[in-house]
C-alpha cells in the first residue's frame, strides 16, 4: 500500500523466499497526500475566517495567503500524525495575525471520503486476484501519507488481526527485497499500460517513490522501453536527487 504525495499505488505479491511475484496492481495517480493538504487549507480557511470575521470566500481569493497556507498545511498534517492538536498563525493582507488550532479529530473527519477511496483499490486487487483478506499475510504501508496513524487504523477496522509493517522499520535487506518487488510490480503494471495504451508517466512516478532512481536494475529495465518512458524517467529520477 504506497501513499505518496499525489499518486496511490496497491500491489498483491505472491512472497517466496527472497522471490516475489506481482499478483494484481492498481492504484490511483489523482490520489495522495496533496489531496489531504487541500481539504485540511479549506478547514484551515474556515477557522480563520471564523477568527478574524473575515469573510470565507474574500480569503478563498487571496493568492498569497493561499501559497502560505499550501506550506503550513502539509507541515501541519505532519505534525497531526504525532499529536492530537496542532496550531500556527497567518498574517492576513491587512497585517492582523490570525492564530488557530486543528484537531486531529477534525482533520480525519474531513478526510474521510479520501481514506475510503483509497481502500477501495485494496478491495479491486483482491478481486482481480480471486483473494479475500485471509489470504493476505501482511500490509506493507509506503510512502509518507501512509504515516498518518488514520491509515493502519483503518487497516486494523477493516482486516482485524492483520500484520502491518511500516517500510521504513523492515530490516535494510528486507528493504532491498521490496524494492525489487516493487520493480516486479512495475514492469508488469507497464506491460498493462503498454497493452491497454494507458499513459505511463504518472505510473511511473508511482513506481519511483519506491525504487531508488540510481538503482542501475531500474535505469536498465527504464532503458528498455520507449523513448517518451525514458524521458519521463530521467525528469522524475532529478526530481528525486
Amino acid at each position: 500500500y504506497d501513499f505518496g504525495g499525489g499518486t496511490l499505488d496497491v500491489t498483491i505479491l505472491d512472497v517466496d523466499g527472497s522471490t516475489f511475484t506481482a499478483v494484481a496492481t492498481d492504484g490511483a495517480t489523482g490520489l495522495g497526500g496533496r489531496d489531504f493538504d487541500d481539504v485540511l487549507t479549506r478547514i484551515i480557511l474556515e477557522k480563520i475566517a471564523a477568527n478574524s470575521g473575515t469573510d470565507y470566500y474574500v480569503l478563498d481569493t487571496d493568492i498569497y495567503l493561499l501559497a502560505d497556507l499550501e506550506v503550513k498545511s502539509e507541515r501541519m498534517k505532519i505534525r497531526l500524525s504525532s499529536s492530537e492538536t496542532a496550531s500556527d498563525t497567518v498574517t492576513l493582507n491587512n497585517g492582523i495575525k490570525v492564530p488557530f488550532e486543528v484537531t486531529r479529530t477534525e482533520f480525519e473527519e474531513a478526510t474521510r471520503g479520501l481514506l475510503d477511496e483509497s481502500f477501495e483499490y485494496v478491495k479491486k486487487d483482491l478481486k482481480a486476484a480471486r483473494l479475500t483478506s485471509d489470504d493476505i499475510n501482511a500490509f506493507v504501508l509506503v510512502g509518507g501519507s501512509s504515516r498518518m496513524p488514520m491509515v493502519a487504523e483503518e487497516v486494523r477496522s477493516r482486516y482485524p488481526g492483520m500484520s502491518i509493517d511500516l517500510f521504513d522499520s523492515l530490516s535494510p535487506e528486507d528493504q532491498e527485497l521490496f524494492k525489487e518487488a516493487g520493480l516486479e510490480a512495475s514492469k508488469w503494471a507497464y506491460q498493462y499500460a503498454k497493452d491497454t495504451d494507458q499513459e505511463n508517466r504518472e505510473f511511473l512516478e508511482t513506481v519511483m517513490t519506491v525504487i531508488d532512481p540510481d538503482r542501475a536494475v531500474w535505469k536498465e529495465f527504464a532503458e528498455e522501453t520507449n523513448a517518451p518512458y525514458m524521458e519521463a524517467y530521467t525528469e522524475v529520477a532529478a526530481l528525486k536527487k
